[in-house]
């Protein structure tokens, strides 16, 4: 709200549109990141019981 109330509706509009699409960036390396660790547990169970015992 202070961007667009200094620098205008239209700076505003923008800031909040690059907040929001790092937010989808930050969510979809999140999700991948995340499923790759989990398909390399699925293989190895030795990677399961080590992080069961930290």
């Amino acid at each position: 709200m202070e961007t667009s109330i200094t620098k205008g509706f239209k700076a505003g509009l923008f800031f909040d549109l690059g907040a929001i699409f790092a937010d989808i960036i930050f969510i979809l390396i999140a999700y991948f990141s995340t499923s790759k660790l989990l398909d390399r547990v699925k293989d190895d169970p030795g990677l399961l019981i080590f992080g069961e015992l930290c």
